[in-house]
Protein backbone atom coordinates (compact mmCIF):
# COMPACT_ATOMS: atom_id res chain seq x y z
CA UNK A 1 0.00 0.00 0.00
CA UNK A 2 1.49 3.31 -0.64
CA UNK A 3 1.57 6.45 1.44
CA UNK A 4 -1.12 7.86 -0.58
CA UNK A 5 -3.36 5.44 -0.14
CA UNK A 6 -2.77 5.01 3.17
CA UNK A 7 -4.03 8.45 3.66
CA UNK A 8 -6.60 7.75 1.50
CA UNK A 9 -8.18 5.66 3.44
CA UNK A 10 -8.21 7.26 6.75
CA UNK A 11 -9.89 10.41 4.97
CA UNK A 12 -12.55 8.37 3.82
CA UNK A 13 -13.13 6.24 7.14
CA UNK A 14 -13.65 9.10 9.47
CA UNK A 15 -16.96 7.54 11.11
CA UNK A 16 -16.22 4.82 13.90
CA UNK A 17 -13.02 6.04 15.44
CA UNK A 18 -12.57 2.71 17.10
CA UNK A 19 -12.75 0.76 14.17
CA UNK A 20 -11.29 2.93 11.97
CA UNK A 21 -8.23 3.41 14.41
CA UNK A 22 -7.43 -0.58 14.13
CA UNK A 23 -8.11 -0.35 10.29
CA UNK A 24 -5.55 2.68 10.02
CA UNK A 25 -2.78 0.97 12.18
CA UNK A 26 -3.18 -1.90 10.35
CA UNK A 27 -2.99 -0.16 6.77
CA UNK A 28 0.19 1.87 8.25
CA UNK A 29 2.32 -1.59 9.10
CA UNK A 30 1.69 -2.23 5.40
CA UNK A 31 2.34 0.96 4.17
CA UNK A 32 5.44 2.03 2.34
CA UNK A 33 6.18 4.95 5.21
CA UNK A 34 6.56 1.95 8.11
CA UNK A 35 8.52 0.01 5.91
CA UNK A 36 11.21 2.54 5.14
CA UNK A 37 11.22 3.84 9.08
CA UNK A 38 11.41 -0.02 10.48
CA UNK A 39 14.30 -0.03 7.64
CA UNK A 40 16.12 2.94 9.22
CA UNK A 41 15.28 1.63 12.35
CA UNK A 42 16.97 -2.07 12.09
CA UNK A 43 19.43 -0.60 10.48
CA UNK A 44 20.70 1.90 13.02
CA UNK A 45 20.46 -0.96 15.75
CA UNK A 46 22.54 -3.40 13.60
CA UNK A 47 19.89 -5.54 12.84
CA UNK A 48 20.05 -6.71 16.76
CA UNK A 49 17.75 -6.73 19.84
CA UNK A 50 18.11 -3.69 21.55
CA UNK A 51 18.00 -5.34 24.53
CA UNK A 52 19.41 -8.53 24.41
CA UNK A 53 21.64 -8.55 21.05
CA UNK A 54 19.30 -11.35 19.16
CA UNK A 55 18.96 -11.36 15.63
CA UNK A 56 16.32 -13.78 15.54
CA UNK A 57 12.41 -12.68 14.68
CA UNK A 58 13.22 -8.74 15.31
CA UNK A 59 9.88 -6.71 15.73
CA UNK A 60 9.48 -2.69 16.13
CA UNK A 61 8.49 -1.73 19.52
CA UNK A 62 6.79 1.82 20.24
CA UNK A 63 7.83 3.46 23.36
CA UNK A 64 5.38 6.11 23.04
CA UNK A 65 2.25 6.13 21.21
CA UNK A 66 2.12 10.55 21.40
CA UNK A 67 3.85 10.57 17.83
CA UNK A 68 1.43 7.53 16.18
CA UNK A 69 1.31 7.69 12.50
CA UNK A 70 3.98 10.70 12.51
CA UNK A 71 6.96 8.93 14.62
CA UNK A 72 10.43 9.77 15.46
CA UNK A 73 13.04 7.31 15.48
CA UNK A 74 13.67 7.59 18.97
CA UNK A 75 10.16 6.49 19.46
CA UNK A 76 11.00 3.25 18.45
CA UNK A 77 12.86 0.18 19.84
CA UNK A 78 14.14 -2.99 18.11
CA UNK A 79 12.93 -6.17 19.98
CA UNK A 80 13.52 -9.70 19.50
CA UNK A 81 10.05 -11.33 19.51
CA UNK A 82 10.87 -13.22 23.41
CA UNK A 83 12.02 -9.42 24.42
CA UNK A 84 8.96 -7.97 22.95
CA UNK A 85 6.62 -10.42 24.52
CA UNK A 86 8.48 -9.63 28.13
CA UNK A 87 7.70 -5.78 27.35
CA UNK A 88 4.19 -6.73 27.44
CA UNK A 89 3.95 -9.16 30.01
CA UNK A 90 3.43 -12.18 27.56
CA UNK A 91 5.71 -14.44 28.14
CA UNK A 92 5.06 -17.88 28.40
CA UNK A 93 6.92 -20.35 31.28
CA UNK A 94 9.02 -22.12 28.44
CA UNK A 95 10.06 -18.56 26.83
CA UNK A 96 10.89 -17.49 30.75
CA UNK A 97 12.60 -20.60 31.16
CA UNK A 98 14.59 -20.18 27.67
CA UNK A 99 15.85 -16.56 28.99
CA UNK A 100 17.03 -17.59 32.06
CA UNK A 101 19.14 -20.55 30.59
CA UNK A 102 20.00 -17.85 28.04
CA UNK A 103 21.06 -14.95 30.91
CA UNK A 104 23.07 -17.79 32.64
CA UNK A 105 25.16 -18.90 29.77
CA UNK A 106 27.03 -15.41 29.36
Amino acid sequence: MTDKEFKSKCKKNKKSKVKIKQLNYKSYLKSNKWKKLRETKLKLAGYKCEKCGSTDNLHLHHKTYKRLYKEHLKDLIVLCEICHKEEHGLLTEEEIEHRINLMMQE
